[in-house]
């Protein structure tokens, strides 16, 4: 009897549930048909006769992730979502007539959608064609969508202090369409769903974001900005560069002034140290942008080359004087190479201190 009394709840409780299931469609189909039966997506909103006040779009970053930088061509990809809001007085209902339906989604082909524009950008990939993005519409006429792509921007980069460099880059969001009065963008900063800190990559540590505006030449229409802040973590550059670069300066250093006689050996270290110096410099040339800021690292690699000129040319010149200095003081030659020595030594850290100051 038990069993019985489950099995017909369950059936009664399974067939409400049924019920108010295909009711809610029947409500969604008659409300859809009425909100589209005579709705034309080509057909905009916006006011162009004498408007009291500029139709609004709402824009809010749902996403700002940064995905590479390429120095040399001043350019940065960034992960850049969108939720775009606008409201849309044919898209309005009543939910009591419709079971209290108070929002729908559809596709986001069939409504219309102001214009928005990303300007000094080289690239733009949405994720989703138009086909597959959906619209959800709520009963007072608030549209909105959202829009996930991947966009790369120009920046202009000041590399002086790379690698300890820190930049700040955008994306500029305006619309060309409309008149100035009609329509107006007000851009907002989301919650984003991790840490800033969590946004960069591996080589670029995010430091903070946000939006600001600018007004154009035209002093009316204002530029919406999307800012990042972000800083380079220069590890692989102090470790692999810039400490194995000073102790090679420094040890070629010493071992050009030891053994003043063993002029072979003296070519032999000082060119594998230029060699050295210059392979380096190579390699940040094809990395940096071509800019007037020479950074910080490539004169420190050209003080550590111009350093291990002077020190080569002492340590080939003392041995030709020495006989002239003798006559003076046995000592001289073996204290003016230490003196030297203890300079270029000297010269060669504030080099290296200077890069972290």
């Amino acid at each position: 009897m038990r069993e019985l009394f489950i099995f017909t709840t369950f059936m009664v409780l399974f067939q409400a549930q049924v019920n108010s299931l295909s009711e809610f469609m029947a409500n969604q189909t008659q409300l859809y048909d009425d909100l589209f039966k005579n709705y034309n997506p080509d057909i905009g909103c916006v006011n162009t006769i004498a408007p009291k006040s500029p139709y609004i779009l709402n824009i809010e970053s749902g996403m700002f992730k940064l995905v590479k930088i390429v120095e040399a061509e001043e350019s940065v990809t960034f992960l850049f979502d969108l939720i775009l809001t606008w409201h849309d007085e044919r898209l309005e209902w009543h939910p009591d007539d419709y079971g209290g339906i108070n929002h729908i989604y559809v596709p986001l082909k069939n409504v219309w959608v102001p214009e928005l524009t990303i300007v000094d950008s080289t690239d733009q990939k949405s994720f989703l064609e138009k086909d597959m993005l959906y619209a959800w519409i709520y009963n007072n006429g608030s549209v909105s969508f959202y829009h996930s792509s991947i966009v790369t921007t120009i920046c202009e980069m000041d590399v002086f202090r790379f690698p300890m460099d820190k930049h700040t880059c955008s994306i500029n969001v305006i619309y060309h369409s409309y008149e100035p009065g009609e329509f107006e963008i007000l851009a907002e900063q989301g919650l984003m769903p991790r840490p800033i800190r969590t946004l960069g990559n591996g080589e670029w540590q995010m430091e903070s974001m946000g939006v600001r505006k600018q007004i154009m030449n035209d002093n009316k229409t204002l530029l919406n900005l999307y800012e990042a802040t972000f800083h380079r973590n220069p590890s692989f550059y102090i470790t692999l560069i810039i400490i194995p670069a000073y102790f090679i300066n420094a040890l070629s250093i010493v071992a050009l002034f030891h053994n003043l006689e063993a002029r072979g050996e003296k070519y032999q270290i000082g060119m594998t140290n230029i060699m050295s110096m210059s392979f380096i410099m190579v390699i940040l040339a094809d990395d940096l942008p071509k800019t007037k800021n020479i950074p910080l690292l490539a004169i420190f690699v050209i003080v550590c080359l111009a350093l291990m000129l002077a020190a080569l040319a002492c340590a080939l010149i003392i041995p030709k004087v020495t006989p002239f200095l003798i006559k003076y003081n046995r000592t001289l030659p073996r204290k003016i190479s230490l003196i030297l020595m203890y300079l270029l030594q000297i010269a060669n850290f504030i080099n290296f201190i200077v890069l972290f100051i």
